[in-house]
């Protein structure tokens, strides 16, 4: 999908609903946005506008961030139920994931029992909670910390407030936020509400439970006494993969916890190995002592040793502790990398032969290496003396780099010179930037990706200006621009050339947003004026649809 200022917001929020089953909160103000108002007309600030395809990747908080920097909007991204507010670090898809959880926990919850349920002074149903027009009002128009304090500080209109909107827990009283009625119905909203809630609360159990069931993340939040329970703990942690994280020493050192966390990393794991977001059972936060004993070993090694290896063998390699540990079992470990990759590599040369686009195959052949060699077996090679030296020093490592070379990417590279959708190409390559890498890191000195790179130019007279222009992004660990200076020159080129004898124009250009503030610089002198010419003569109502004050200014300096 495609986010422009021309969009309705009842357009904007249906479309992103179909791309990735989530519910986008649009604001104007403080309120919800009408349906029927367009993304423009609601703009705040000097926001530039413009327009741009949010990806599958994105995080959830970039994604809102590049939203509010564009069109001055506030947005939020929340579950697909819209009954609680995404987590800014993860991206849509892996949002999307954390959300089926919770609508599968939610169907498995009426057959559960929570623990010591002593919950009967929890409040009047909800839906016999009504505002009066004044206390509507107050819940529209006022920012929850900016209400009068004898609104917030009223326990009445707080039972009712807080089933309109759980977000007013955080600014009532802290003797309301000792109520148990209170604080179990916004509990009972959003689980996270629990952050605001009195010490007493955090350490009562069985709303504890009620919240850990909802939401195993709020963890985070309760008592120190709480989080040493067991059963807590392993609730916790069916809904959270961040539970280990703020758990006292003596659980980090438990090896029945420890086993039990890595067991349900695997069972996620184990329906699609090669995923690049496998759960790493939050070994990290683990003393080295679990790697003592043999089960947990037997455990790690059971499924894909990669997410673990990843998560324990930073760039700065094995701790000293983990690494004598980890040497016990040195036989074990060995056979299962071995299978591991082996079993990547099989994938993989299936993938080749599979009657499919090349850039789709070139994507699926990254996922499969992306974290496994060009990451935590590199790191993970260095220290357990699978070979020596650093890097694709390692002996070990070389061959493996060697075999991934010849069996999957350099017949990647053939089947590239003979694909001819230009579109795709630079879609799956330089769109996305992680798969140039695949050739970066496995080619080096032989075939580099500028070889590849050269390749966009048999496709620039059939490629859209987007697509082009994408190629010209700079990438976190590359750039077309530096690593292959001939080849940009010359897509900038192809770029001015398809703009002036066209039929595309100049509008091609100032629609592809995002891409043109990152290389207008490069165009020749003669473009960027005649683009300057262009935008005056537009008239209001177009300068408008564009947000070009940064543009205009650029230019006319």
């Amino acid at each position: 999908m495609n986010i422009s200022g021309r969009m309705k917001v009842k357009t904007l929020r249906k479309e992103f609903k179909e791309e990735f089953g989530l519910v986008l909160r649009v604001y104007e103000g403080r309120s919800f946005a009408e349906d029927d108002s367009t993304l423009a007309s609601i703009r705040k600030g000097d926001s530039k506008g413009g327009e741009f395809s949010p990806k599958k990747n994105t995080k959830v908080g970039n994604l809102e961030d590049k939203i509010q920097d564009m069109f001055g909007i506030k947005t939020q991204i929340a579950g697909s139920d819209d009954s609680y507010l995404c987590d800014n670090d993860l991206t849509l898809k892996a949002a999307l994931e954390e959300d089926e959880k919770k609508l599968l926990k939610k169907e498995k919850k009426s057959n559960k029992k929570i623990p010591e349920n002593n919950l009967s002074d929890s409040p009047v149903e909800s839906s016999s909670l009504e505002l009066t027009d004044e206390e509507k009002e107050w819940v529209e128009e006022y920012a929850d910390e900016d209400a009068p304090e004898n609104v917030r500080y009223s326990r009445n209109f707080m039972l009712k407030a807080i089933d309109t909107d759980e977000d007013w827990l955080e600014y009532t009283s802290d003797e309301l936020k000792n109520d148990r009625s209170i604080v179990f119905l916004a509990v009972e909203k959003n689980a996270e509400s629990l952050k605001y809630a009195s010490n007493k609360l955090k350490n009562d159990r069985a709303l504890v439970l009620k919240a850990i069931e909802e939401d195993g993340s709020v963890y985070e939040y309760i008592s120190d006494e709480l989080k040493n329970d067991k059963e807590i703990i392993f609730l916790a942690m069916e809904g959270s993969t961040r539970v280990i994280e703020y758990s006292p020493d003596n659980i980090k050192s438990d090896v029945s916890i420890a086993l039990e966390s890595i067991k349900l990393a695997n069972d996620k794991n184990k329906d699609n190995i090669f995923d690049n977001r496998l759960n790493n059972g939050e070994i990290e936060s683990f003393d080295a002592k679990i790697y003592e004993d043999e089960k947990v070993i037997n455990e790690i090694c059971s499924v894909s040793l990669s997410p673990f290896l990843f998560s324990i063998s930073e760039r700065g390699g094995l701790s000293e502790n983990t690494l004598n540990t980890l040497m016990k079992y040195s036989d074990t470990i060995s056979k299962a990398l071995k299978n591991d990759f082996n079993t990547r590599l099989e994938y993989a040369k299936n993938v080749v032969n599979k009657d499919w686009p090349v850039d789709e195959k070139i994507t699926e052949c990254k996922v499969v290496f992306h974290y496994y060699c060009a990451h935590s077996f590199i790191n993970f090679d260095k220290d357990f003396n699978l070979g020596e030296g650093t890097d694709f020093d390692s002996n070990l490592t070389v061959k493996l780099a060697a075999t991934i070379r010849d069996e999957i990417v350099v017949p990647l590279q053939e089947q590239i010179n003979s694909f001819e959708d230009g579109n795709a190409l630079m879609g799956s390559i330089y769109k996305n930037h992680d798969n140039a890498d695949l050739f970066n890191d496995y080619l080096h000195d032989e075939l580099k990706a500028n070889e590849i790179a050269n390749l966009l130019l048999n496709h620039i007279d059939a490629a859209s200006i987007s697509d082009i222009s994408y190629a010209c992004i700079r990438g976190e660990d590359w750039s077309l621009e530096d690593d292959c200076p001939d080849i940009y020159e010359s897509l900038i080129s192809a770029i001015e050339k398809k703009i002036t004898t066209g039929v595309e124009g100049y509008n091609a250009i100032l629609n592809t947003d995002e891409v043109f503030y990152a290389s207008i610089a490069s165009f020749s002198t003669d473009f960027k004026e005649n683009l300057l010419k262009f935008i005056n003569d537009m008239d209001d109502d177009e300068k408008e649809e564009y947000y070009l004050d940064d543009i205009l200014e650029y230019l006319e300096d």
